[in-house]
């Protein structure tokens, strides 16, 4: 009996490890989008990569037990105002960056751009 309650929680964690490690399939809509990293509290330029490139979001429960992608709010200096933005949690050929959620479309396997527009 004791071998039976070990192999169910056994199969029970390695389960939960599984759920965890969802990640949501997205894609780059902007040409030359920014992935960051993490250092010092800070969000750090890291690399560009193409519109159309394939990331996985990382996903977290919520509080109510819900898998959710993983969001961290950060600062951007712009036009020297401080503004809030979102950043999701991705992978990107299998290292874990951080990209501005409005740069990618989730749940997405390929993205086209009809037109880009230019603004002065």
């Amino acid at each position: 009996m004791k071998k039976l309650i070990s192999i169910i929680l056994a199969s029970f964690v390695a389960f939960a490890a599984f759920a965890a490690e969802k990640s949501i399939p997205a894609v780059m809509l902007q040409d030359d989008g920014y992935l960051f990293i993490e250092e010092d509290g800070q969000m750090n330029y890291k690399m560009s990569i193409p519109a159309g490139s394939e990331l996985e979001v990382l996903t977290v429960k919520n509080e109510n037990g819900v898998v959710v992608p993983e969001l961290k709010e950060s600062k951007r200096l712009i036009d020297k105002k401080l503004v809030a933005c979102k950043c999701y949690h991705v992978k990107y050929n299998n290292k874990p960056y951080w990209c501005l959620t409005d740069r990618i479309g989730l749940n997405e396997k390929i993205g086209i751009i009809i037109e880009r527009y230019f603004f002065i």
